[in-house]
């Protein structure tokens, strides 16, 4: 990985039961020792903007199918994102239904571009409601 001068971005996207936008955002250069940390940090950010909503039933998609399976306690957690994990089941009792599930890399593109956006410009970025014009489009075809 480069060890801990590695740089990274990290992106959310939320969308409806239907799958339609409501709102994205993420964070640039953030410097990461390991993937699966990269991973798991991004899912409390998401799950904040969730508690924001007012949703009450999440379904949380992640392409670390390792991270999944810690999340839904089918392995033992990896202890350098037992703090992190630690967080997520804190959020988690905010809501009625939490789900986490494994999406391959090819199904959401939509995450993976808000990343690479975020990343190349830096800082932190959201958009509710409306969003940038590529972004919609990728959600649609998601």
């Amino acid at each position: 990985m480069g060890g801990s001068n590695r740089k990274k971005g990290v992106g959310w996207v939320l969308r409806d039961g239907i799958g339609c936008f409501i709102s994205a955002g993420g964070y640039g250069e953030m410097r990461c020792v390991s993937a699966l940390i990269v991973e798991a940090e991004v899912i409390p950010e998401a799950l904040t903007q969730c508690l924001e909503f007012g949703f009450d039933k999440v379904g949380m998609e992640s392409d670390s199918l390792s991270l999944i399976k810690m999340l839904n306690q089918e392995v033992v957690m990896d202890l350098q994102i037992e703090g992190i994990l630690f967080d997520i089941q804190c959020l988690s009792q905010h809501f009625h239904q939490v789900k986490f599930m494994y999406a391959p890399r090819k199904c959401n593109q939509a995450t993976h571009l808000v990343e690479a956006y975020v990343f190349h410009s830096g800082g932190r970025l959201s958009w509710d409601i409306v969003c940038p014009e590529w972004l919609f489009n990728c959600v649609a075809q998601d």
